[in-house]
Formats: C-alpha cells, sequence, structure tokens
C-alpha cells in the first residue's frame, strides 16, 4: 500500500494456504509458512524510506541449526 496516495502497490497470491507468518529484519522481510509445502516464502518489502537489507553472514534467524546431519546423509545413500 502507498498510504500517502491511498492506492494498493503489490499483491501476493499464494498458491497454498497461509500456516504461519512472521515479520524479520527489523520489518524488512516477511516469512510465510505454507500448509503442506516444506518450502519457506519470503517476501522482502521495499520503499524508498526502507534502507536496504544487510547480509546476514549467515547467523541463524530462524532457529535453524547447524547440528550433525549424518542420519540425514545415510537416508539419502539407502535412496540410491
Amino acid at each position: 500500500w502507498d498510504l500517502t496516495r491511498r492506492t494498493l502497490l503489490a499483491v501476493f497470491t499464494p498458491d497454498a494456504c497461509i500456516s504461519v507468518c512472521t515479520v524479520v529484519l527489523n520489518g524488512k522481510l516477511i516469512l510465510l509458512g505454507m500448509y503442506d509445502k516444506p518450502e519457506l516464502v519470503v517476501l522482502k518489502l521495499t520503499s524508498s524510506s526502507i534502507a536496504q537489507s544487510e547480509d546476514t553472514g549467515g547467523i541463524e534467524l530462524f532457529g535453524e541449526t547447524t547440528g550433525d546431519t549424518s542420519d540425514e546423509e545415510d537416508e539419502e545413500d539407502k535412496d540410491e
């Protein structure tokens, strides 16, 4: 929305129902979790008054872990 001009600027219409939604990076990104889909959708908010997003340098923003993935690798090897 352009609040000054009272006009719609963009519309996001997902292919599935939105299950979860959060705003991150000081209001610069919207993170969406979709129903029955493992992928996350990231929407970048843009404006002439919003500063550019900065590189996080690999900081775990969403609670992901960098732990041992050997179980996942073993399962992939079995599939081959």
